[in-house]
């Protein structure tokens, strides 16, 4: 019944994009050569991005590159669980160009430190 389901925990929801948050977040277009990151009881990732081979991103789809949810048992948890998720991420590789992967990584380490409560 709805009285058996009871809340435990925080959770912050990670999605990691392909895009330039300094130009009015505009996708990014070119090839992922690395893609990895810790695994951990307390984070699912889940990605179609290979991890194993490049990877180009197509221009026809949303550059959205995967989904990490990180657990905590509260606030103060997960928001230290998000910041190491995003610290060890993995995500490099360049545009036809030469010019380095962009993504929103870094906006969201500065917003997860930010975050005051739920």
């Amino acid at each position: 019944t709805q009285s058996n389901i009871t809340f435990e925990g925080v959770g912050i929801e990670y999605r990691i994009i392909a895009e330039d948050p300094a130009n009015r977040f505009s996708p990014w277009v070119g090839r992922i050569d690395n893609f990895s990151w810790q695994k951990e009881a307390w984070l699912s990732l889940h990605t179609h991005v290979p991890t194993h081979e490049p990877y180009e991103i197509p221009t026809e789809f949303d550059p959205n590159l995967a989904l990490g949810i990180v657990w905590g048992k509260d606030l103060a948890e997960v928001k230290k669980r998000g910041e190491q998720f995003l610290d060890t991420l993995v995500l490099d590789g360049a545009n036809q160009n030469g010019e380095p992967l962009k993504s929103n990584v870094a906006f969201l380490r500065e917003k997860t430190a930010q975050i005051l409560r739920f």
